[in-house]
């Protein structure tokens, strides 16, 4: 009975440190997961960020040509003004 109880203490021990150390790594590695998933977001909402500023760049340089080109068969018109798409 002795010798049970003076294994039991160490196998005990030593089974409370093998669960620690396994919850341990399964929070290191979701904690790394989520810093992951966190960045790979945040470069994503900066992609379509830059997507959407680019559009819009070439939508306007897309009017800009469009404006040169029936400007001069139509008179001079303020190139601003019909950017906007203003009708004053």
């Amino acid at each position: 009975m002795k010798l049970a109880q003076d294994c039991a203490a160490p196998a005990l021990a030593i089974a409370f440190l093998y669960c620690w150390r396994v919850s341990y790594g399964v929070l290191a590695r979701s904690t790394r997961a989520w810093r992951t998933c966190t960045s790979t977001v945040s470069a994503t909402t900066s992609c379509r960020q830059l997507n959407a500023a680019i559009s819009e760049v070439h939508s306007n340089v897309y009017r800009l040509f469009t404006w040169i080109s029936t400007s001069g068969r139509q008179g001079q018109g303020d190139p601003k003004r019909e950017m906007r798409g203003s009708t004053r």
